[in-house]
């Protein structure tokens, strides 16, 4: 038996995770201690996205990115890093724009 954390109970079914991974069981399968049987639980139907595996190929943004983009809003010296917050936070929301606009893509392709 394993401990699991019930997520969601709807009907004849509930929706619980376990090591990272969320699946759908049949409440029944679940005693009062909220736990399963190992077996049932790698039996129950996968919930969610695999977000591992659609993400795999995405370029993560590096320091190279956040430097150049803190570099082309003027951002050279520690002292302008100090000064402007605002900006710095900027460069990196805009380092990390393409990374961000992947990973909707990717999403918004699942619902074709």
């Amino acid at each position: 038996m394993i401990k699991v954390k019930v997520v969601k109970l709807d009907g004849a079914a509930a929706v619980v995770e376990f090591g990272g991974k969320r699946v759908i069981v049949p409440r029944e399968a679940l005693d009062r201690s909220q736990r399963c049987e190992r077996e049932t639980f790698e039996c129950g139907i996968p919930y969610g996205v695999d977000f591992e595996t659609l993400f795999s190929g995405i370029a993560v943004t590096t320091g190279v990115d956040i430097a150049r983009e803190l570099h082309n809003l003027g951002i050279w010296t520690v002292e302008d890093v100090m000064a402007d917050s605002v900006r710095v936070r900027q460069a990196i929301n805009l380092a990390h724009g393409t990374t961000l606009t992947t990973v909707l893509n990717s999403v918004r392709a699942l619902k074709k």
